[in-house]
């Protein structure tokens, strides 16, 4: 079979420009008025079975039904229902993208042809897709994020399958019912997953993703997306090309901005990221928009006059209840109704806990469950008392900082700092102590190689992802090679640290919980736990 694959162009039909992949065996030689033709368009919503977005495997089972032999239940014939169609002089599209699959037939004549035909189709499809599981379709990341995204239709009035018919195929419409109601009770398969808060796909690298959503779809919505999408690859800099997505719901349009890299990467662009979707409706205004917005008419008017892209287009903006674009004489800037953010990590724990890899000094960073902005910070130190000495006496005595610290020193070689601060003093108040407390000890020629003679583990809690409070804590503290390492701490570490080594499991959990209690407390819980090279993945005790 003759296939046709269409890549990504400004001059393509803008829904399929997102990654449609178009598969045309025959092609209309001249374009016909929609008077003149018989088709009937098959709209798909992506199904999400099991936690898992199926849309890929959808995809190639209905390509599969197309192209396998007929195995004799209609008029015993061996011809595929492509071959068929191709035989009769007409043509078929199978295309997908992360929102959906459409499948089109078009006869160039008024046929009753079509009618068995779309039938036959849609019987065939229940019979093959009872079972997405048993294809090798993988899912990519879009299909990833946005099976843990998993935003609710919520819609009475949306079908998960709908079927659009011109011409002679609208006689098929009463046969078809039976069978669409089969198709949409298989996208009724129980899901019971609440989303996520703290998403994980194990098989990627940390992802920042924005979700910038309209309460509506149309022309103007769809072209403010798409230009915001592309001004935020071209603009974002970043070491992994950023990606967009553009995905529909019933009456909603939805822009992923999708960027990745290790958690150090992750901090160096994220704030790239957030200062341009903090103007984002500003870009309204750049001069760029207007040549953009000129642009996109041209790009409809061009569509409007491709029969299948036409016809796609109508089915497609009918099943997610949108406003026809041939209604909009000019393309107009609308502002989004709301951005969200999701950080999506490898492991779970990363949501809780970012730590440095063998550097000096040891850092941590945990996650505080709360709606307290304020972020809670201690340093501890480990070294000869004639050290600790110096640096209790030029911070409480000599040359106070300009912020409140306190001073626990709870042994002759070992002392506690804690302060709090807000997310934009943070860099600033560590990089203050750390200037003050080795400028001291070079000056007074008390130290000489930092790693060996001077322990420092630096511990924060906050509400912010731990990785952004972590690079915080990094540039206010940069590393310095060391060779330590790290392990889990065990239960029986915890007792010994909590003092409590011959007490209970109870007794060990309840003193926990009061260390814990706060953020100030899991602080300074947690740089007594780093300066021993030990971690925790969460504060849930084992």
């Amino acid at each position: 079979m003759k296939s046709r694959y269409i890549s990504k162009s400004p001059v393509l039909f803008v829904f399929l420009a997102t990654l449609f992949s178009i598969l045309c065996p025959g092609l209309l030689s001249n374009r016909l008025s929609a008077g003149e033709i018989s088709s009937v368009i098959f709209t798909f919503d992506p199904p999400l079975i099991n936690d898992e977005n199926k849309s890929e495997a959808l995809f190639l089972k209905l390509k599969n039904t197309l192209e396998a032999p007929d195995t004799g239940a209609y008029d015993n014939r061996s011809e595929s229902l492509a071959k068929r169609i191709e035989n009769d002089g007409a043509t078929w599209s199978l295309s997908k993208n992360y929102s959906g699959i459409q499948l089109a037939v078009v006869y160039p004549e008024m046929t009753d042809k079509i009618s068995q035909l779309s039938v036959e189709i849609l019987d065939k499809i229940n019979e093959n897709i009872t079972n997405l599981s048993d294809t090798n379709a993988k899912s990519g990341l879009v299909q990833k994020l946005l099976t843990v995204y998993r935003s609710n239709y919520q819609n009475p009035d949306h079908a998960p399958v709908s079927v659009k018919t011109i011409g002679s195929a609208i006689s098929a419409l009463p046969l078809l019912f039976s069978e669409l109601n089969q198709l949409n009770d298989f996208y009724s398969a129980p899901n019971n997953s609440a989303r996520s808060a703290y998403p994980v796909i194990s098989d990627e690298q940390p992802t920042i993703v924005k979700v910038i959503s309209w309460n509506q779809i149309s022309a103007n919505t769809f072209f403010t997306a798409r230009f915001l999408g592309e001004k935020f690859v071209r603009e974002v800099n970043i070491p992994h090309e950023p990606v967009y997505e553009i995905i529909f719901q019933p009456g909603s349009l939805k822009l992923f901005l999708i960027a990745q890299g290790d958690e150090n990467e992750l901090f160096k662009f994220h704030s790239g990221i957030e200062n341009f979707c903090k103007d984002i409706n500003l870009a309204r205004k750049a001069p760029e928009w207007e040549i953009y917005s000129e642009s996109a008419q041209e790009i409809m008017l061009d569509d409007s006059r491709d029969l299948m892209k036409s016809l796609l287009q109508s089915a497609w903006i009918e099943h997610w209840q949108g406003k026809a674009f041939d209604q909009v004489k000019k393309v107009d800037f609308v502002p989004a109704q709301k951005i969200e953010s999701l950080e999506i990590m490898p492991k779970s724990e990363l949501h809780n806990v970012s730590r440095t890899d063998s550097s000096f000094p040891r850092i941590i960073a945990a996650r505080n469950n709360s709606e307290d902005k304020i972020v809670d910070i201690a340093i501890r130190i480990i070294a000869e008392n004639r050290i600790v000495k110096e640096v209790v006496k030029v911070l409480e005595i000599e040359s106070p900082l300009r912020f409140p610290i306190s001073i626990e020193v709870d042994s002759p070689q070992s002392m506690r700092i804690q302060f709090h601060a807000t997310s934009d003093e943070i860099i600033r108040h560590v990089s203050l102590l750390r200037a003050r407390i080795l400028n001291t000890l070079a000056l007074r020629n008390l130290i000489k190689d930092l790693p060996s003679e001077l322990s420092v583990s630096i511990a924060g809690t906050s509400h912010h992802p731990p990785f952004l409070l972590k690079g915080w804590l990094q540039q206010g503290w940069p590393a310095d090679p060391a060779n330590y390492s790290w392990r889990k701490a065990s239960n029986e570490d915890i007792a010994e640290i909590l003092d409590m080594k011959n007490a209970t499991k109870e007794a060990i959990k309840r003193k926990w919980a009061l260390k814990t209690m706060t953020g100030k407390g899991r602080a300074a819980i947690l740089s007594e736990i780093i300066s021993r090279g030990l971690f925790i993945k969460s504060f849930n005790l084992d």
